[in-house]
């Protein structure tokens, strides 16, 4: 099922304080006809090539500038004070895909960035650790094959995504790929997604799509660290961050994978979705044996995602029950249940509005889980909003998000407006503002002083 994907944006800024994530999710084409161009009066049919005239390699890819500029520091000084330009990145990004047949295709990218802030700012000014994470990198994306087995059997393998889930703005069910979430609200939603080796088999039953993927790899989130301004310093003690042992980077075990079973189809005229599997946790925690370390953990799920279209509305609900969670603070493991309702409204001329509210519940909660590092609510909520209006014929975008988190929607949150620009079919320019705000929790008190205005240009081959 192909949808929309804003969720990141919100999901990860919203659900773990330590994550920082940026949970405005991922974009997830083409069609085959005759054109018809009219010349002079002449209606001439433009007949496509043959099949065997094309090549199967296609070669495409994206020229990106990035910059932020943090105005508002307040008290917190979290840029040297020589400058508060928090990112001038250049990043390119080159697809390669292969498509020899209808029934098989492969695809592969890779990017490479580099920010020049760090230069700039003093790169003496910075943990090792930020600049390793931060200031330059290589990486290789989705690596995969797809292909028919049988007019009823398809199988995907290699680095992939794996989008589940009714909703755009908060993360529910969709927990197979862990999100990049370095740069809170301010992600390309393309890059948020972090691929994973997967075997993926779907079976087409007339109506209902059922899917198994067993997971070949494990990736942790990307987190804001320690020294960038994205990391809320100021919401932890010093003797507790000096205290922190190391983070490890999880390691894929082939007795104890990861794996996600899904269904989808109709039922009664609404689209809907089960999902049942075992994934990696989007938070980290501290365990004492075999080694004092912090440490990602595999959690049971299963859940399910329900969207019917009426009119002008698209109403949404989801729902998901995790198993197995692990915390710093606890004495035992936990289980939540997460509950989502929203809807997409497109009613009026050139205008979409999406609004998306959860709910999140830890059974059997220990007070001590709402101490540092955990800073864990027993009943969280969460709400996002997101209007867009598209104008000058369909080139220009003005886009807003709003963001609250909190047991009464109190937690602080934040607030971006921005524009996008098309100049030409290789050209896109986008910039806007984004805003940090405080309240209840420690963390949206630490950020409350990164608000940024941000800049962009793309140029797509």
């Amino acid at each position: 099922m192909k949808k929309l994907a804003l969720m990141p944006l919100v999901a990860g800024l919203l659900a773990s304080p330590l994550l920082m994530a940026d949970d405005l999710d991922d974009l997830l084409g083409g069609f085959e006809a005759d054109e018809v161009v009219i010349i002079q009066d002449i209606v001439q049919e433009i007949v496509p090539p043959e099949e065997g005239d094309l090549s199967p390699w296609q070669v495409s890819g994206e020229v990106s500038l990035y910059a932020n500029y943090a105005y508002d520091h307040g008290t917190d000084k979290a840029l040297p004070w020589q400058n508060n330009w928090s990112r001038l990145q250049a990043k390119t990004r080159i697809d390669v895909d292969y498509q020899a047949s209808s029934a098989s295709r492969a695809h592969a990218d890779v990017s490479v960035d580099y920010d020049l802030a760090y230069g700039l700012n003093g790169r003496g000014n910075y943990p090792t650790a930020a600049l390793d994470e931060y200031e330059s990198s290589i990486e290789l994306g989705g690596f995969w094959w797809q292909s028919s087995l049988t007019p009823d059997l398809d199988i995907k393998i290699g680095r992939q995504n794996m989008v589940q889930g009714s909703a755009d703005m908060l993360r529910i069910n969709d927990t197979v790929n862990n999100l990049d979430n370095r740069y809170p609200g301010l992600t390309q939603l393309e890059d948020l997604r972090l691929p994973v080796a997967l075997t993926r088999l779907d079976y087409y039953l007339q109506d209902w799509q059922l899917t198994a993927a067993m997971q070949h790899e494990v990736r942790a989130p990307k987190i804001a660290t320690l020294g960038v301004d994205a990391f809320p310093s100021s919401a932890f003690s010093s003797d507790l961050l000096s205290s922190l042992p190391s983070l490890q980077t999880p390691q894929y075990n082939s007795s104890d994978s990861p794996f996600m079973l899904a269904a989808t189809g109709q039922l009664l005229g609404v689209d809907s979705s089960f999902y049942y599997g075992r994934v990696l946790d989007q938070r980290w925690h501290k365990q004492v044996t075999p080694t004092a370390a912090r440490v990602y953990g595999l959690i049971d799920q299963a859940g399910t995602a329900l969207s019917m279209a009426q009119g002008s509305w698209l109403w949404k609900l989801e729902a998901a029950r995790f198993t197995g969670l692990a915390y710093s603070n606890a004495t035992t493991s936990k289980s939540r249940t997460d509950v989502m309702l929203g809807f997409d409204y497109n009613g009026w001329s050139d205008t979409g509005v999406t609004l998306e509210w959860a709910r999140r519940q830890i059974h059997d909660f220990e007070a001590s889980m709402a101490q540092a590092p955990d800073l864990q609510l027993a009943k969280d909520m969460q709400l996002a909003l997101n209007i867009k209006y598209n104008f000058n014929h369909d080139q220009t975008n003005a886009n807003l998000v709003y963001t609250a988190n909190g047991a009464e929607l109190q937690g602080g949150g934040m607030g971006k407006v921005w524009l996008e620009h098309e100049v030409s079919q290789a050209w896109k320019l986008s910039g806007g503002l984004i805003n940090y705000y405080g309240g209840t929790n420690a963390t949206y008190n630490a950020l409350s002083n990164n608000d940024k205005v941000f800049m962009e240009m793309h140029y797509s081959f």
